[in-house]
């Protein structure tokens, strides 16, 4: 699938794009919506969003892997009675949990990179 709008504003807004480039990183992005808690008459109470992020650091001069992995960022929501205030938690949610994986991404990359630098 491809990721919601939400997601892709997030990435864009946490890496940049540049021309001359020493890395690269290469992205696969799972978005995940699962329902946590289920009522009695078979709706939904509360969600779970998951999203998972594999991830490959690739020096740009001779496109090796420096590394690879996979964070993940991890949120829920309850269900109310609008439907506009359910895909605005939603939309929120989503936003939050990609936030964390990056927040995490971010800092394993740059902990490769230190250590590729080191050597």
């Amino acid at each position: 699938n491809e990721p919601s709008r939400e997601i892709i504003e997030e990435i864009n807004a946490t890496f940049i794009s540049v021309d001359n480039e020493t890395y690269k990183v290469l992205l696969k992005v799972d978005e995940e919506l699962s329902p946590l808690l289920i009522n009695t008459n078979g709706t939904v109470a509360k969600y779970r969003i998951e999203i998972t992020i594999s991830y490959k650091l690739i020096l740009s001069s001779n496109s090796n892997v420096i590394t690879e992995g996979v964070v993940r960022g991890v949120t829920q929501y309850d269900v109310g009675t609008s439907e506009i205030n359910n895909e605005e938690a939603k939309k929120s949610m989503t936003r939050t949990a990609t936030q964390n994986a990056l927040q995490i991404l971010v800092s394993k990359i740059q902990s490769s990179i230190s250590q590729t630098n080191d050597n």
